[in-house]
């Protein structure tokens, strides 16, 4: 989240797209850096030193997702997940050299998101925000795109019909 209230602050619970890739026997490497609750992109928030891109460190990795584009094309972890609701999947994937997926609404569940009562804040994305994969190529990022798609009913676009 990027915001000084949120620094040590461990979730009860992992958000779903990593139970799926936790049980898909994916290795999480921990939390990349992003910008503050999302808004206004390239990495700059007051906890944590700004994100640079690994190509030139003078330049953005773009978008609140700016450090999972910057862990992938810096080779630290080969995929990441990335949110988009105003271009964050996009944008680090284009200024970073990756691939990435921003997929149809209700594609990858948002939960536990904004919706979670137990998480102070808000999110003004929170009906454009989309989950999806930045990876170095796009056979890694279908690979992943296939683990973490599919509805739940804690998804607060599900819908039994």
């Amino acid at each position: 989240m990027g915001r000084s209230f949120y620094k040590d602050f461990i979730p009860d619970d992992d958000d779903v797209v990593v139970e799926r890739l936790k049980a898909a026997d994916a290795i999480i490497l921990g939390k990349t850096n992003a910008s503050e609750f999302g808004y206004g992109g390239f990495g700059h928030n007051p906890v944590f030193p700004t994100t640079r891109n690994p190509w030139n460190l003078s330049l953005t990795p773009g978008g609140s997702s700016a450090g999972s584009a910057a862990a992938v094309a810096g080779r630290i972890c080969p995929i990441a997940i990335a949110s988009d609701g105003g271009g964050s999947i996009r944008l680090p994937a284009a200024f970073c050299g990756l691939v990435g997926i921003k997929a149809s609404m209700g594609r990858v569940p948002v939960w536990p998101g904004c919706r979670d009562p137990r998480f102070p804040g808000v999110s003004g994305w929170e009906s454009i925000e989309h989950i999806g994969p930045l990876a170095r190529s796009v056979i890694d990022a279908a690979l992943m795109l296939d683990v973490i798609a599919g509805r739940i009913s804690r998804d607060r676009l599900f819908d039994p019909r």
